[in-house]
């Protein structure tokens, strides 16, 4: 199945797409070329990672390729993490170890690099950056939802941010500015806009960026808080690994720590528990019969990777070859977390939270 995306915000995702189409035979001839391609590529779920699109400039066959922040655009079969033989993303699988990239999520092998930015549509939770397929409840279009980073995480607007503050290109050092006061620059306001030294509204949209001034609700995209005077945050905007969470701030794919930390953690395996497959270990390293977490090995440029979880800057350096929103991620949910199809899980048993997977 081929997933054609209706554009991201911003700083999320692709967003060049064709304006025009051909008419006539010339539409046959691209369609028929296009159902043929599509053909002999492989039967397996289009819809992981890839997006067929007239015109886009991200590369072969139109695949549009896209990174966490700090990440490295991921290559194909040949950059992977397996060995000789293994299946390149979007091909059918039946366990990690078929798959370059060691990721086999709902019967497809996924490369974590290529994910969809918020608001592209979307059937699976795994296809997106933020590791959240929802509904819309305004169209009852599926589309990625959005997500926001922590502190000291890059950034290129305040939105990109869990605290609404981006300054110096980087998440934090308080909240953006609201209309009518001095910025430097466009991300230092909520508005995203700055003309002549001070911030402004952005009469281009229909409505006020959270954290943004306002009066009534009706002034701001996602509510007005009558107290503090500001427009409200998108309650549907779930938080990076590291971020701030709680009851009305969830976390993507990780869970929040409600008792120490308060800000969303991975739930992998420490070195020596049982375990199904290498997303379960925080080294993604699970070997022996029965199988357990073994230590994190060698990166591609030598010494040892970095753990899920932990910090990064690019996705070379993590053992699951993800790095996004600062830290080693996942494309899918581990043991404990909540889901809604077996293919948000990396174990691909759902039952409300992802399942263990079983020792080899």
């Amino acid at each position: 199945m081929l997933l054609f995306a209706r554009g991201g915000r911003a700083g999320y995702g692709p967003s060049e797409f064709a304006s025009g189409q051909p008419r006539g035979r010339t539409v046959l001839g691209v369609v028929l070329l296009g159902f043929l391609v599509a053909l002999a590529a492989c039967a397996s779920d289009r819809s992981v990672g890839e997006e067929l699109v007239p015109g886009s400039q991200a590369g072969s066959a139109g695949l549009i390729v896209t990174t966490g922040a700090g990440g490295a655009a991921a290559g194909g079969a040949s950059s992977g993490a397996g060995g000789a033989g293994c299946s390149p993303h979007g091909l059918a699988c039946t366990q990690a170890s078929d798959c370059c990239w060691n990721f086999c999520v709902g019967g497809t092998c996924i490369d974590p690099g290529r994910c969809f930015g918020a608001e592209t549509e979307c059937n699976k939770s795994n296809v997106c950056c933020s590791g959240r397929c929802q509904i819309d409840i305004s169209t009852d279009d599926k589309t990625c939802a959005e997500h926001c980073f922590a502190d000291g995480i890059a950034c290129r607007r305040a939105y990109d941010c869990c605290s609404l503050g981006c300054f110096n290109g980087h998440c934090g050092g308080g909240i953006c500015h609201v209309n009518g006061e001095a910025c430097a620059n466009n991300a230092e306001c909520c508005s995203d806009l700055c003309a002549a030294g001070k911030c402004a509204f952005d009469t281009t949209k229909a409505c006020r960026a959270p954290g943004d001034t306002c009066s009534s609700a009706d002034d701001c995209c996602y509510g007005c808080d009558l107290t503090k005077r500001r427009c409200q945050n998108d309650p549907g905007q779930c938080r990076a690994l590291g971020a701030p969470c709680g009851p009305t701030a969830p976390c993507c794919k990780g869970v929040c720590d409600n008792n120490v930390s308060h800000t969303c953690q991975m739930p992998c395996l420490a070195e020596g528990q049982t375990c199904g497959q290498g997303a379960d270990c925080c080294s993604f390293n699970c070997t022996g019969s029965p199988s357990r977490c073994g230590p994190v090995v060698g990166a591609g440029g030598g010494g040892a990777c970095i753990a899920s979880g932990k910090s990064c800057t690019a996705s070379s350096q993590c053992c699951s070859k993800f790095c996004s929103g600062g830290f080693c991620d996942l494309p899918c949910r581990l043991t404990g977390v909540g889901c809604s199809a077996a293919s948000d899980c990396c174990s691909g048993v759902c039952v409300n939270t992802c399942q263990d997977t079983p020792p080899r």
